[in-house]
């Protein structure tokens, strides 16, 4: 009996303790005996299918790396092809270009040539012809000189054909019959011949420099070289007189009469008083020199002058040479 009520006195407390121990352990359940589980044959689970969705994602891209990789080279290889392409195509117009440029050389080559040997030509045309014109200007000083000389020596001996000119009053012979007077290279500087009579009078190189020549008849005469520098020569009949290289600078021609003179190499600078159409009556007058002012009334070009020296250059040349 007393063990029986010891017994349920402990189960009593044993059911005291019991709602203190649920409430500060865990209950645990009651061991049961498990069997192996069966493997499943249902339905996937969710772990399965997002392992696939999983799976199918990284194969598409990978796939999608490994197509757009494919992309990259292909891409660079045609780019490199085209690059090469258009390498061979520029070496390939370098080439065709050089060839080109090549047969234009050896095509321009003759041509070239001719144009070389043409400039060579004038050059040396040009040459000649400034010699020529040093040795026309050397002739022309040498000329002076040699008529500086022959001046002074007349002025030494004045000769008998001058004294018979001015045997009638010194230095006055106006009015005189003087015609086929050999008077050349006589000393008449200053002489009166107004109205003389002097047709085929021979005056080559004569001075008649300031000479009153008014109305005087010198048709025909030879005034080759003649000095009538400051002549008084109003009115005179020059008609097919010779002045070839005659000098009539500054001379007085108001009304002379010039038809068929010959006025080759004549010097008509600052002629005074005198007319195109007096000029253009003469021969040769397009061989006579003049000054600018006249030169345009004439109709004539600014550098006729120096032409016209060229010109008598070489027809002196040309009179040296023949036989």
């Amino acid at each position: 009996m007393a063990r029986k009520t010891t017994r349920e006195r402990g189960a009593k407390e044993e059911a005291k303790r019991e709602p203190v121990r649920s409430q500060t352990e865990p209950s645990t359940p009651p061991m049961v005996s498990r069997e192996p589980t069966p493997p499943r044959t249902g339905k996937p689970t969710i772990w399965l299918v997002a392992v696939g969705v999983f799976l199918l994602l990284a194969g598409g891209m990978w796939y999608a790396w490994d197509q757009y990789q494919q992309r990259v080279e292909a891409e660079a290889l045609r780019q490199e092809t085209e690059q090469q392409a258009s390498e061979a195509q520029a070496k390939q117009r370098a080439l065709e270009e050089a060839q080109r440029q090549a047969e234009i050389e050896r095509q321009r080559k003759p041509e070239l040539e001719a144009r070389r040997k043409a400039e060579a030509q004038r050059q040396a045309e040009l040459e000649a012809k400034r010699k020529a014109d040093a040795e026309a200007k050397r002739k022309v000083i040498l000329e002076a000189q040699r008529k500086a000389k022959l001046e002074a020596k007349r002025e030494a001996e004045l000769g008998a054909k001058r004294k018979a000119a001015l045997a009638r009053q010194p230095g006055t012979v106006s009015h005189a019959d003087l015609g086929t007077a050999q008077l050349q290279g006589a000393d008449l500087r200053g002489a009166n011949l107004q109205q003389t009579d002097l047709r085929s009078a021979q005056l080559q190189e004569a001075n008649l420099s300031f000479a009153q020549l008014q109305e005087a008849d010198l048709s025909f005469a030879q005034l080759q070289e003649a000095d009538l520098s400051f002549a008084q020569l109003q009115e005179a009949d020059l008609s097919f007189a010779n002045l070839q290289r005659a000098i009539l600078t500054d001379a007085q021609l108001q009304g002379a009469n010039l038809g068929g003179a010959n006025l080759q190499g004549a010097i008509l600078l600052e002629v005074q008083a005198v007319t195109a159409s007096q000029i253009k009556r003469a021969t040769n007058w397009r061989l006579a020199f003049y000054n600018d002012d006249f030169l345009a009334e004439l109709g004539l070009p600014a550098d006729h002058n120096e032409t016209v020296e060229r010109k008598l250059a070489e027809i002196e040349k040309e009179k040296t040479t023949m036989p």
